[in-house]
């Protein structure tokens, strides 16, 4: 039941806060490529056209970080990837031996890529976007 729980916790994170952090990222990729043909098109009748949509895309980003930058949010979903990292290291070298590492086993052969992807995605985002987030846990 445990592990049950863990990965419908981890793919739900996948889905949800993983999946709008990328979102995200694109929104603001879009934004500047707006704003680039905005000055481009300076004077033309399309500069309305896409004023508007640069206004509609602003309030889009603007509700995801309300919800991506919450501080408690971040924090929970921290907590439960800093246990995934603990799981995968004793899933990784289970007697603790450090390097050279063992073959990985078919347990870690067969896990999903998202897992290990969405664990540096979540630190390279809290790192950009919280400026104290390293004081957030003690790493030990």
């Amino acid at each position: 039941f445990t592990t049950e729980c863990f990965f419908l916790s981890y793919y739900a994170l996948h889905l949800g806060y993983i999946s709008c952090i990328r979102d995200l990222r694109e929104l603001y990729k879009l934004n500047g490529d707006l704003k680039s043909q905005r000055n481009a098109l300076a004077g033309t009748p399309d500069v309305n056209r896409i004023d508007t949509r640069i206004s509609n895309l602003e309030t889009a980003i603007s509700c995801y970080q309300v919800q991506l930058h919450n501080y408690e949010l971040a924090k929970t979903c921290g907590r439960f990837y800093l246990f995934a990292c603990q799981w995968l290291k004793n899933l990784i070298d289970p007697k603790n031996k450090g390097l050279p590492l063992d073959p990985p086993t078919m347990e870690y052969g067969t896990m999903p890529e998202f897992i290990l992807e969405d664990i540096a995605e979540y630190f390279i985002t809290c790192i950009r976007v919280f400026r104290n987030f390293t004081t957030w846990f003690s790493l030990k």
